[in-house]
Protein backbone atom coordinates (compact mmCIF):
# COMPACT_ATOMS: atom_id res chain seq x y z
CA UNK A 1 0.00 0.00 0.00
CA UNK A 2 2.60 2.55 1.10
CA UNK A 3 6.01 2.78 2.62
CA UNK A 4 8.10 5.37 4.38
CA UNK A 5 11.86 5.54 3.76
CA UNK A 6 14.30 8.29 4.74
CA UNK A 7 11.58 10.85 5.33
CA UNK A 8 9.73 10.16 2.07
CA UNK A 9 6.39 8.37 1.76
CA UNK A 10 5.58 6.43 -1.41
CA UNK A 11 2.10 5.13 -2.25
CA UNK A 12 0.81 2.42 -4.53
CA UNK A 13 -1.32 4.16 -7.15
CA UNK A 14 -4.02 1.53 -6.67
CA UNK A 15 -4.70 2.74 -3.13
CA UNK A 16 -3.73 6.40 -2.96
CA UNK A 17 -7.25 7.77 -3.52
CA UNK A 18 -8.91 5.81 -0.69
CA UNK A 19 -6.19 4.98 1.83
CA UNK A 20 -4.65 7.92 3.68
CA UNK A 21 -2.13 7.81 6.49
CA UNK A 22 -0.08 10.11 8.66
CA UNK A 23 2.21 9.96 11.64
CA UNK A 24 1.04 11.67 14.83
CA UNK A 25 4.24 12.48 16.67
CA UNK A 26 2.40 13.80 19.74
CA UNK A 27 0.86 10.39 20.46
CA UNK A 28 3.60 8.29 18.84
CA UNK A 29 0.96 6.84 16.48
CA UNK A 30 0.54 6.15 12.80
CA UNK A 31 -3.04 6.70 11.60
CA UNK A 32 -4.67 4.90 8.66
CA UNK A 33 -7.92 6.30 7.24
CA UNK A 34 -9.92 4.46 4.59
CA UNK A 35 -12.50 6.52 2.71
CA UNK A 36 -15.49 5.01 0.89
CA UNK A 37 -15.07 1.68 2.67
CA UNK A 38 -16.33 -1.38 0.77
CA UNK A 39 -16.86 -5.02 1.70
CA UNK A 40 -13.59 -5.82 -0.08
CA UNK A 41 -11.72 -3.75 2.52
CA UNK A 42 -12.34 -6.45 5.15
CA UNK A 43 -8.82 -7.47 6.17
CA UNK A 44 -6.17 -7.41 8.85
CA UNK A 45 -4.25 -4.13 8.66
CA UNK A 46 -0.86 -3.85 10.28
CA UNK A 47 2.03 -1.46 10.55
CA UNK A 48 5.59 -2.68 10.41
CA UNK A 49 9.12 -1.39 10.63
CA UNK A 50 11.56 -3.63 8.83
CA UNK A 51 10.48 -7.23 8.56
CA UNK A 52 10.86 -8.01 12.25
CA UNK A 53 9.21 -5.08 14.05
CA UNK A 54 5.44 -5.13 13.65
CA UNK A 55 2.21 -5.37 15.55
CA UNK A 56 -0.32 -8.17 15.35
CA UNK A 57 -2.56 -6.00 13.19
CA UNK A 58 -6.14 -4.84 13.52
CA UNK A 59 -9.03 -6.78 12.02
CA UNK A 60 -11.50 -4.64 10.05
CA UNK A 61 -14.83 -6.32 9.32
CA UNK A 62 -17.07 -4.45 6.91
CA UNK A 63 -20.70 -5.57 6.95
Amino acid sequence: MSWFVNGTTSNSRDFQDRFQHFQDFSSNSYILTIVNVTLNDTAVYSCSVWSYIHGAGSQLNVT
